[in-house]
Formats: structure tokens, C-alpha cells, sequence
């Protein structure tokens, strides 16, 4: 009861629930609006190389002021680290083994198709990996990442017992799992 007749801790509980509702939706809001510039870039990215693509046209693709990139990512940088992020994500979900696509054969070819059709439709991400993936720690570590995954995926799969080693971040060079200085096993 919010009424005259209300005691004052039934008002307040009344207040803090609509409050809690209201920050609860700019939450959401924050995070579609974050997600929808992400998107846009992610489609302007999968179009045109990084370099191509500007702020302003991030903000066109997405219909909002510029000035939300900033707010949101700190700049054009940020917003292409969140892309791949979401790459990887998707990556992750499609290159899991399903078991309706057949045996274990049929599975491998299933996360071989889909791992290439996702990269066939945003040809420009794929390159940006592979070209900034060297050079650049957050851009490598996303890389890394998704390969890794993708890897342990496929060795659960045949049923390999192996567990993926790296070089951290390539310090001394070696390969997969051959590395075994305490420095480097990650």
C-alpha cells in the first residue's frame, strides 16, 4: 500500500523496488545500446579494413551520436577490441561439435563449415586478426584465444588426452606444447 494510510518503511520498500526497476533497465539499456555499436561495427569491419572504417561511420551504421563510441569504448580502438571479442564469441559457440551433424566425421566437417562460413561473411575481421594478431597484445590474445579453443574442441572430439601448451605471448619462440621452461608454459 503506497496511500495516505501507507507506514513510511512500506513507501520506502515501494520506492527502492521502483528504483531498483529503473536502474535495472538503464542497465539493459546501456548494454543493447553497447551491443548495437558493436554490431555496427562489427558489419562495417566484416566490409572494409580498420583503417577504412572511421568513428563517424561506426555512429552512422549504428544511428547514434559519435560521442557514444567514446562513452562506450574510448574510441574507434576499443570498439574494434569489443568486435572481436565478439568474434570469438560467436566462434566459440559455432565451432563446438554438434551431434546431429552425424559421426565424428561428419561433426569435424560441421565445425570446419561453420568456422568458414562465419569468416566467409566477415572477410575484413579475419584479415584484421591475422594482420594485427602479431603486433598487437590485446588483438594476439583474442587470436590465441579462439585457437585454443577451436584446438581443444577438435582434441575432445578424436579423443586426444592432450593438453594445449604456448609459449607465453612467444617469448622464446617454440611451438605447441614443446616449450617447457617455467616462463613460458601458459
Amino acid at each position: 500500500m503506497t496511500g495516505p494510510s501507507a507506514s513510511p518503511r512500506s513507501t520506502r520498500k515501494a520506492k527502492t523496488r521502483a528504483t531498483t526497476l529503473k536502474n535495472d533497465e538503464l542497465a539493459a539499456s546501456k548494454l543493447r545500446r553497447r551491443d548495437q555499436l558493436t554490431v555496427a561495427a562489427l558489419r562495417l569491419f566484416s566490409e572494409r579494413a580498420y583503417d577504412e572504417v572511421s568513428i563517424d561511420d561506426i555512429a552512422n551504421e549504428a544511428g547514434v551520436a559519435h560521442g557514444l563510441l567514446s562513452y562506450y569504448f574510448g574510441g574507434k580502438r576499443g570498439v574494434y577490441v569489443a568486435a572481436l571479442q565478439m568474434v570469438h564469441a560467436d566462434l566459440e559457440a559455432l565451432t563446438r561439435p554438434l551431434r546431429s551433424d552425424g559421426d565424428v566425421a561428419a561433426q569435424i566437417k560441421g565445425m570446419a563449415r561453420r568456422h568458414f562460413e562465419y569468416f566467409r561473411a566477415h572477410p575484413q575481421v579475419m584479415l584484421g586478426l591475422l594482420v594485427s594478431a602479431p603486433r598487437d597484445r590485446e588483438t594476439r590474445a583474442i587470436a590465441e584465444s579462439a585457437q585454443v579453443s577451436g584446438a581443444r574442441e577438435l582434441l575432445a572430439l578424436l579423443g586426444c588426452p592432450v593438453v594445449l601448451r604456448r609459449c607465453w605471448r612467444s617469448r622464446c619462440g617454440a611451438a605447441w606444447g614443446s616449450c617447457t621452461t617455467s616462463r613460458c608454459i601458459g
